[in-house]
């Protein structure tokens, strides 16, 4: 019983433990806007490493939807930030 408990705790640590970062690179970052067609303006990376879109209160939904989903497909960490800048 007692090992079962332990092993079950250690399986939650392991699961909860953070990953190093490695991703994203500014060479994946760039491919990505490449092949959505957005200016490298567009995407930043946080002070927690994830990457953020900022894009401007006009921007098209398509093209910030196909951003999203490349970063998800080359491995974004999760809660990928969009922050839009307010109209001037």
């Amino acid at each position: 019983m007692k090992l079962s408990f332990a092993f079950a705790a250690l399986a939650v640590i392991a699961g909860c433990s953070p990953k190093p970062a490695t991703w994203p690179s500014p060479e994946q970052l760039d491919a990505v806007v490449r092949t959505c067609g957005a200016p490298r303006e567009w995407l930043h990376i946080g002070s927690d490493g994830r990457p953020q879109l900022i894009v401007p209160q006009d921007a098209a939904y398509g093209r910030i939807a196909c951003l999203h989903r490349e970063l998800e497909k080359q491995g974004a960490p999760a809660k990928t930030g969009l922050i839009q800048e307010p109209s001037r």
